[in-house]
């Protein structure tokens, strides 16, 4: 989908609107971890089910790693959560932003399960496995596949949207939308 600055500006009018007459939900503690939870449990149950097939020390320290990295991704699962459910549920449905927001973090998110799912498979077939080799792989994936979300997210001019949420929170001196110089 093609973006353009008139979309966006009536994207961040429609927000702003919408924050001004709608209330904003605190969510759940549970709704914002079943993200992250379901992430956690998958990684380290993947993890755990190939360490301990290998007769390699290295299993249990890979699993310690998945631990490990798997709460970091809980973390920030969790706080995108919270944040994503605060909107009102207009927004959340109707924001072209939102939804191009959602739509390309699904995209690097399945393609980056996907490379993850395919090494350890690939590498668990040959003889020379080694655990600790996945969850490395994954993380340095992980490193790479962030640069590149950041380099793509940030050909958009998303600062009129972050303008309405500063607008709306009262980070503003005036707490209006001001027009870009």
């Amino acid at each position: 989908m093609n973006m353009t600055n008139k979309m966006i500006k009536e994207d961040v009018a429609m927000i702003s609107h919408v924050f001004l007459n709608e209330e904003c939900e605190v969510p759940s503690f549970w709704k914002c971890m079943r993200l992250g939870l379901g992430i956690f449990v998958g990684l380290i149950s993947w993890q755990t089910f190939f360490a301990l097939t290998t007769e390699n020390f290295s299993g249990g320290f890979s699993i310690f790693l998945a631990v490990f990295f798997g709460f970091i991704i809980f973390l920030s699962c969790f706080g995108m959560s919270a944040r994503y459910y605060s909107l009102p549920e207009k927004i959340r449905e109707e924001s072209i932003v939102i939804r191009f927001m959602k739509t390309k973090t699904k995209y690097y998110a399945f393609s980056l399960i996907l490379m993850y799912v395919m090494f350890t498979l690939a590498l668990r077939m040959t003889e020379i496995f080694i655990p600790v080799a996945c969850i490395v792989f994954l993380f340095v994936t992980f490193i790479i596949t962030f640069m590149i979300f950041l380099a793509d997210m940030g050909r958009y001019d998303l600062s009129l949207f972050n303008a309405a949420i500063s607008a709306w929170r009262g980070e503003e001196s005036d707490g209006a939308l001001k027009k870009p110089e």
